[in-house]
């Protein structure tokens, strides 16, 4: 069980965590339940001892705005963004790589699963607002993403939103937020059931350069994979095209060959009369012979 991070209530026992619990000044646990369940269990021996560890983070209390950054497509380019969730605040701006424990309104991140974002970062200035410059990378996908229960994030959207009696049409980029309704975008149900208190910023002043382009691997992938189904498509209608030319041919010099043969099957040649006296070769039977015969 600790090697699956489960805690054995049977070696560790309600008054040992409550202990434990009293010992510590910070700790985000309302009760020893939650202790229990955000544990990390370990076990130790020695041969003759065997020691139960109940592990607990040691935390500092700091007030960060958790926000959840997405990068919008226009003309076929978007910011190529390192963190999709940071936390920030006046004074410091970390972007979050790993999970983070989540407990109500308290978020409990380790120190390596942050990174400190650096004042002239691209992402930094454009939370804070000034001028920076930004890595773009093409891209020209369509996508629907649930953000939240309740948010939903249309990148590059074009399609059409039901909500009721309600349609429209939209191209462009939008953030749908909805309240115990259900939502239909493109023939596709969306339901909320709730709030969960998404708000989306205001826009921030800020001047932004391209630092650099960066290629899109699955953008290529997909053209290239489209250009070879388009030369197998183009090869195989070459083929037909080729096959039913020459089978046209064929016909049309089997259908020539029939009627130039109807045509000369027609024609008749003259008799050829001979008249044997006017043949100059023909011999008369010499007198004597007429004699005889008298």
């Amino acid at each position: 069980m600790a090697k699956a991070r489960v805690v054995n209530t049977n070696l560790q026992g309600i008054e040992e965590v409550n202990q434990l619990v009293s010992e510590i000044d910070v700790l985000p646990y309302s009760n020893a339940i939650e202790t229990i369940e955000y544990s990390k269990p370990s076990i130790y021996t020695n041969n003759t001892l065997l020691l139960y560890v109940l592990s607990q983070p040691k935390v500092t209390e700091a007030r960060f705005n958790h926000l959840i950054a997405r990068a919008n497509i226009q003309n076929g380019v978007r910011v190529e963004l390192a963190y999709q969730t940071i936390l920030t605040n006046k004074h410091q701006t970390f972007g979050i790589k790993e999970h983070c424990l989540q407990l109500s309104a308290t978020m409990i991140c380790e120190g390596k699963s942050l990174d400190l974002l650096p004042e002239s970062s691209c992402l930094t200035r454009l939370l804070k607002g000034g001028q920076t410059s930004c890595t773009y990378a093409t891209c020209n996908d369509s996508s629907v993403e649930i953000i939240k229960d309740d948010t939903s994030f249309l990148n590059n959207f074009i399609g059409i939103v039901k909500s009721g009696n309600n349609s429209n049409t939209h191209n462009a980029s939008y953030i749908l937020q909805m309240d115990n309704e259900t939502v239909a975008i493109n023939g596709k149900n969306y339901s909320s059931t709730s709030r969960s208190g998404v708000q989306v910023l205001p826009p921030i002043l800020a001047s932004v350069t391209k630092r650099s382009l960066v290629m899109n691997f699955n953008l290529i992938h997909g053209m290239i994979a489209h250009n070879i189904k388009l030369l197998g498509y183009l090869k195989e209608k070459t083929n037909w095209f080729a096959f039913t030319e020459g089978l046209v041919l064929v016909i049309l010099m089997l259908s020539l060959w029939h009627i130039w043969r109807r045509i000369t099957a027609k024609i008749h040649l003259p008799a050829l009369n001979i008249d044997n006296k006017a043949n100059p070769k023909t011999e008369e039977r010499p007198s004597y012979l007429r004699d005889a015969d008298l």
